[in-house]
């Protein structure tokens, strides 16, 4: 199945849930004498000192590490379609990517990242080809529907998350460890093909 370009969606489409940490004076403490047996000074049950019920050290209630670094490039080659006569390529474009972490919660996201990409000249060729900069916000998901597509993308437009595009993502790797793939038609007689990866820590 064959998805829309992000590239295109981009240019059509044009809070992390806090959870009250105050103690109750009524209540145990942390010394294993109260309600809770914990050695932390926070009011839950587990061993960080946020005050939610999961194991990091964020303020959400999933069990995510707190990844801090995004840096990669994302890539676009415009090329004929299988059935249609051979063409050359109409553009080969790169994008240097940095993100910061995201304000926006990402319901069992890995991480979300508002990530900048700065157009790179010196690689390949534009044509006539989408070449500018542009922002956006992205987040990993396993595979939220079952179907392989993880990688999540935020629009204003829609206020909310939307699945686009199979996604990877390899923390215990030194290099890139996030990959991300769009496939889909450009205009006759050619399709597009994307790559983002990064590396993420």
């Amino acid at each position: 199945m064959k998805t829309l370009s992000p590239i295109w969606i981009l240019a059509l489409a044009g809070a992390v849930a806090c959870v009250d940490g105050g103690k109750d004076d009524t209540g145990g403490d942390d010394t294993g004498t109260g309600a809770e047996a914990d050695a932390d000074t926070d009011a839950d049950s587990d061993a960080d000192t946020d005050a939610d019920s999961d194991a990091d050290t964020d303020a959400d209630s999933d069990a995510d590490a707190d990844y801090t670094v995004y840096e990669g490039y994302n890539s676009l080659d415009v090329y004929s379609m299988p059935d249609s006569p051979a063409e050359p390529d109409i553009c080969q474009v790169v994008w240097f990517t940095t993100g910061t972490p995201s304000a926006r919660d990402c319901p069992g996201c890995f991480f979300a990242f508002d990530i900048s990409a700065t157009y790179d000249p010196s690689v390949g060729f534009a044509g006539p080809c989408f070449a500018d900069d542009y922002t956006y916000t992205g987040g990993y998901h396993p595979d939220p529907y079952n179907n392989g597509v993880g990688y999540q993308m935020y629009f204003d437009a829609y206020g909310r998350w939307i699945a686009q595009g199979v996604a990877a993502f390899n923390p215990g790797a030194a290099d890139y460890n996030f990959t991300a793939v769009f496939e889909g038609a450009y205009a006759y007689p050619y399709d597009s093909y994307e790559l983002w990866t990064a590396h993420v820590e």
